[in-house]
C-alpha cells in the first residue's frame, strides 16, 4: 500500500470521527441560537452576549477527548503491537495529554479556539442587528433573519468545518502523543515522515517537503517553519489550517557494519 493510500484512507477514518463531533457542535450552536432568540425577542440591548464563552470550551475539549480515545490506544497498539500496553496507557488519555504534548498546552488552544467561534459568531449576529428593526413590530422579522443565520451557515455547514478542523488537529496531537510513549516504553526508535495526499490541493510548502522523514522528536521545517506535524496547533494558520497531509511512524531500521 502507497504512503498516499494510507494517508487518503487516515483521512477518511477521521472524518468518520468528526461526523459524531459535529453533532455536538451542532447542539452548542442550537442552544446557543435559543438563547439569542430569547434576548432578541426580550429587546435586550446586547443579545450576542448571550453565547457563552464556556459552552464553547466545554464542546471542543470534548472533541479532543473524543478523538484522543479512539486515535491514542490504535497508534499505541499499531506500533508496539501490544493492545494491552496500549489499554493501560489509554489512561493517560483522561489527563488530555501527559505525554508529547502538555494538558495546559491543549487547554490553552482549545480556549483559543473557542474564543475565535464566539467573536465571529458575535460580528455576524451584529450584522443582522445592524440591518435590522427591534421595535416591537420589527423583533420578529429579526427573529427570522438570525434563525436563518445559524442554520444556513452555522448549523448546517460551520459546525461540520469546526469539527473536522479539531478532530484533525486532535488526530495529529495524539498520534505524535503515542508514538513518543511507545518510543519511551518500548525503547525502540521511531522516525516520522511527512506524506501529502497527492493531489492537485496540497500546497506547495507541504508538497516540498513530501516525503521527508526526521526522528521522532526532530520537527519539519516547513517552508522555513518547524512543524512537529501536519496541523500542529504551534503552526500559523497559513501552513496548519485546512491540512489533509499526513505523518507515517515507522520504527527506525538500523544498519548493520560491514564486517572488515
Amino acid at each position: 500500500m502507497t504512503a498516499q493510500r494510507r494517508a487518503s484512507m487516515a483521512l477518511r477514518r477521521d472524518i468518520r470521527i468528526a461526523q459524531g463531533s459535529t453533532r455536538l457542535i451542532k447542539a452548542t450552536f442550537k442552544q446557543e441560537r435559543r438563547r439569542v432568540l430569547d434576548r432578541v425577542e426580550a429587546r435586550d440591548p446586547n443579545p450576542e452576549d448571550a453565547i457563552q464563552l464556556a459552552d464553547w470550551e466545554l464542546a471542543l475539549m470534548r472533541v479532543w477527548v473524543n478523538a484522543a480515545e479512539t486515535v491514542f490506544p490504535a497508534t499505541l497498539t499499531r506500533l508496539t503491537q501490544d493492545g494491552k500496553q496500549s489499554q493501560e496507557l489509554t489512561a493517560l488519555v483522561q489527563q488530555v495529554v501527559r505525554y508529547g504534548r502538555p494538558a495546559t498546552e491543549v487547554r490553552r488552544f482549545v480556549e483559543d479556539r473557542a474564543q475565535g467561534v464566539v467573536t465571529r459568531s458575535r460580528r455576524r449576529i451584529q450584522t443582522v442587528l445592524r440591518e435590522g428593526d427591534l421595535t416591537p413590530s420589527g423583533v420578529r422579522e429579526v427573529s427570522r433573519a438570525l434563525r436563518r443565520l445559524y442554520q444556513t451557515e452555522f448549523i448546517d455547514s460551520r459546525a461540520a468545518r469546526i469539527a473536522l478542523e479539531n478532530v484533525l488537529q486532535a488526530t495529529s496531537t495524539f498520534e505524535h502523543a503515542a508514538a513518543l510513549v511507545a518510543q519511551d516504553q518500548t525503547g525502540r526508535t521511531y522516525v516520522k515522515t511527512w506524506v501529502t495526499q497527492g493531489d492537485a490541493k496540497v500546497r506547495s510548502a507541504h508538497a516540498d517537503i513530501h516525503p521527508k522523514t526526521v526522528g521522532l522528536e526532530e520537527p519539519f521545517n516547513v517552508d522555513g517553519v518547524a512543524l512537529r506535524y501536519p496541523r500542529d496547533p504551534a503552526g500559523p494558520p497559513g501552513l496548519v489550517r485546512n491540512c489533509r497531509c499526513w505523518v507515517e511512524h515507522r520504527q527506525e531500521r538500523t544498519v548493520q557494519p560491514l564486517n572488515a
